[in-house]
């Protein structure tokens, strides 16, 4: 996870092809800051239960109050 500071942009996205040509699939990524809010937390882990998105939530001592969210979806 990255300090905060250090990020210069809002959210963070990557996409892996699996495969030498993709064709076994890709693998999604994005990662963000947030406020740490029970509501908040509340609705983007139902989104992600919904539509089977694997999603982790950190926090550290460094940035109290925040979250750093990282969801994850495979595709094929």
């Amino acid at each position: 996870m990255p300090r905060k500071s250090r990020i210069k942009g809002r959210a963070i996205y990557e996409q892996k092809l699996l495969g030498s040509d993709g064709a076994q699939g890709f693998v999604e990524t994005l990662r963000f800051w947030s406020v740490k809010s029970n509501e908040y937390v509340a609705a983007i882990q139902k989104h992600a239960e919904a539509h089977s998105i694997e999603m982790t939530l950190e926090e550290h001592p460094s940035e109290p109050g925040e979250i750093y969210v990282v969801a994850e979806i495979e595709g094929s």
